[in-house]
């Protein structure tokens, strides 16, 4: 990733690192509460062993973070 790039929000310097779950990471259209995630979108499978991380840019101020999956 690239050092220099810059918070789409605010325009300060993104910092580099990973973001990391034990568990996936989903996503949904809707902001509803839910129970289970039957029906989301993964993003990020399930650890099984090791926990995978995945590079991602972080803004401290607008607390954005960025990350591509799979």
């Amino acid at each position: 990733m690239n050092e220099d790039m810059k918070c789409p929000e605010c325009g300060n310097e993104l910092k580099e690192g990973y973001i990391f779950s034990p568990r996936r990471i989903s996503w949904s259209e809707s902001g509803e509460s839910i129970y289970m995630d039957y029906g989301s979108e993964t993003l990020v499978k399930d650890a099984w062993l090791k926990v995978k991380k995945i590079p991602a840019l972080r803004c401290e101020a607008c607390h954005l973070v960025v990350f591509k999956y799979k």
